[in-house]
Parts: C-alpha cells; structure tokens; sequence
C-alpha cells in the first residue's frame, strides 16, 4: 500500500515540475541582407524580371553555335565524277565495239577460207574427172588400136591386097584412128578440129561450124556449151562441158573462140537457148 502511495506521489511531483518549470533559450538577432540583382547583360530592358527558365534558355541560343550547313558538293566534283563515270561508258563502249569488229573479221576469214577449200575440192575434182576420162578415152583407143592390127596387120591372108601396112610411120600396120577419120589419107604429122557436132533443139546451123586453130599433138573431144540468142548468135561460150575429155586451156580457149563465131537460125520468141557444140580432135 505504501508503495503505491509513493509512486503516485512521485509522478504528480513529476508532472507538476513539466507543468510549471521552463527552459528559455536566447534567440540571436537576425542580420539584415542587401538586394543584389542578377542579369547576363548590360544592355537589358523592360519593367518584368524574367524568369530562370527563359534566361537559361536565352543563355542557350546564345552561346551553342549555328547548325552546320550541309556541305554540297563542288562543281568541279561533279564534273570529275560524271567525266569519270561517261570515260567509263566511253570506254567500254569501244571495247564492245573493238571486239565485235574482230568477231566480225574472224567470220569474214572463216568463209573466205572455207571458200578457198570448196574451190580447191572443185578443182581437184575436175582434174580426178578429166583424168579418168583421159584413162578411159586412152583404154577405149587402145583396145580399138588391138582390133585394128589384127584386122589389118597381117600380111593380106585371103585377100587381093598383099600389103602389111599403110601409112607415114616407121612402123608396122594401118596408121590412123580406128574411130576413122574425114580426109585420112593426109599425113602431115598435125590435127584440127575434125567432125564438128552441135546440140541445139529447133535450131539449125548455117554454114559450116567455124573450127578452132589446132597445132597441138593431142587429141580427144573438147564440149563447150553454148548460150544462142533469138537471132542466131552464140552470145556465151563455154569449154569443158559434160563429156570433155582434154584439160588443155590453150585448146579450149581456141574451141571457145570457135563457137562464137558459129551462126544459127533466127526464131520470133525473144529467148536464148542452151546447147552444145562438140569438137573432135585427132591426130593425122
């Protein structure tokens, strides 16, 4: 019990004491302050202080630099890189060009030389032609020559005529061709043209058929087809028709010659007519 008096006796001492008992402090006397006026020119104006933001920003534009302005290229730049640009067309331009010509010119070569090949085909062919028909008028010749001497050659058995042979040579036998011949009995060791033929349909020939000079030891047949015009003229001749067998130019330059100066019939349609005229040459 007593304790409890005591306590509450302490605690209204204590809260007497905070009631009634207090602390003062000394307050210090405050100093007085001057004005002072900011700004960022001397030169300002205007009644208004303005706010911080808008000097900040102010401050700004003033002190960052223009944007740069963007560069455009020079003039001189251009035109080097457009000069440099059309050299380069230019240049492959004429490099297409350069070898399109030699394209050009290695065709032109191909067919010039594979037309040289054909004409040289050509020209082997006719001579292999010509010779054969050489080997075979030769056989032919010779095979007739065997039948001649045994006809002829021997000395006149059962027979008037006693002789062996007949004829301007050394030797023995009937000389002359055995295909016979017009005016045999000449022996002077020289030919010409000898039985002329021509092929001509509806045509006839007037005169004689012109013979070509002949003063060569050879002998065979020379075709030259020929080219007639409505009035009768031999207006083209050519040597070495179908059934030629002498490859000499000098003669076939001579039967060409010959042939022009043949002289057919006119007719009244205005066309020219092919044929032929064949010289026969033998020896006598």
């Amino acid at each position: 019990m007593k304790g409890l008096i005591g306590t509450v006796l302490f605690h209204a001492i204590l809260l007497f004491i905070l009631l009634f008992v207090v602390l003062s402090r000394e307050i210090p006397t405050e100093e007085e302050g001057l004005t002072v006026n900011f700004g960022v020119t001397k030169d300002g104006s205007g009644y208004f202080e303005p706010t911080a933001q808008q000097e900040i920003q102010e401050q700004l534009e003033e002190l960052s630099p223009p944007p740069p302005t963007p560069s455009q290229p020079s003039v001189s730049q251009e035109a080097l890189q457009t000069q440099n640009f059309e050299e380069s067309l230019a240049m492959k331009e004429a490099k297409k060009k350069q070898e399109e010509e030699k394209r050009k010119l290695d065709e032109q070569k191909r067919i010039i030389a594979e037309q040289k090949r054909i004409e040289e085909e050509k020209k082997k062919e006719e001579q292999r032609r010509l010779e054969e028909e050489r080997k075979k008028q030769a056989e032919k010749i010779q095979r007739a020559t065997s039948a001649g001497k045994s006809a002829f050659g021997n000395a006149g058995a059962n027979t008037a005529n006693t002789s062996q042979s007949e004829g301007t040579g050394t030797g023995t036998g009937n000389q002359g061709n055995p295909f016979g011949e017009v005016d045999g009995a000449h022996r002077d060791g020289a030919g010409r043209g000898n039985n002329p033929s021509f092929s001509l349909s509806g045509r006839s020939i007037l005169g004689q058929i012109p013979l070509p000079n002949y003063n060569n030891n050879e002998q065979g047949i020379i075709v030259v087809d020929i080219e007639v015009d409505k009035n009768g003229n031999v207006i083209s001749a050519r040597a070495g028709g179908k059934g030629t067998t002498i490859g000499n130019i000098t003669m076939r330059k001579e039967a060409e010659v010959a042939a022009k100066r043949a002289k057919f019939n006119g007719i009244t349609d205005n066309i020219n007519q092919t044929g032929t005229i064949t010289y026969r040459y033998v020896l006598r």
